[in-house]
């Protein structure tokens, strides 16, 4: 799969975060990083039944992974948090906030294709953990990518897969097997 690249301005990297907060409606929003919580202010302050979560890089990876707290929330963005950790701390966090603590799912990583060429998180890594590549942009000076995970279209039923290829009712009858 070839992506174009482009680089995004910040305004349209909101404007990309908006147009999935407005598609999802969230009542709850999981914001996880130093970064998240400011990208989804200003979403939470038009819808007035939103309620922001907010945790920090530091106390992240420890209330996320603690059994104690497992309300589901609505929709969850990480930004912010996943330079700040180690790889298997990151993968536990994301696997736990992907299949028991939101619904939908936005996370904001380094680009792997960016001039620092030292990010942790590939293109790759991504994809394994059922993320679709949304957009890049920069901030800052740096390259940024975004992805997202919703289970309702994580994965497209392919052609193939229906009774017109698997039953063969015109061999019924003909065939011994």
């Amino acid at each position: 799969m070839q992506r174009k690249n482009v680089a995004k301005t910040w305004q349209s990297t909101e404007a990309l975060l908006e147009r999935q907060l407005e598609a999802f409606a969230p009542r709850s929003i999981l914001a996880v990083g130093d970064t998240a919580s400011g990208l989804v202010q200003g979403f939470c302050r038009q819808a007035s039944d939103c309620d922001l979560v907010s945790l920090d890089a530091s106390q992240a990876a420890g209330e996320l992974l603690s059994q104690a707290d497992s309300r589901r929330h609505d929709f969850g963005l990480v930004a912010g948090f996943l330079e700040q950790v180690d790889k298997e701390t990151g993968n536990a966090v994301l696997a736990r906030l992907r299949d028991v603590l939101v619904r939908r799912l936005c996370v904001v990583v380094e680009d792997p294709h960016g001039e620092d060429r030292e990010a942790q998180w590939s293109n790759a890594e991504m994809a394994a953990f059922g993320f679709s590549f949304l957009g890049r942009f920069k901030i800052q000076g740096r390259d940024l990518e975004l992805y997202g995970f919703d289970i309702a279209n994580y994965k497209q039923t392919p052609e193939w897969l229906n009774a017109r290829h698997w039953a063969n009712p015109e061999r019924w009858n003909k065939d011994r097997w």
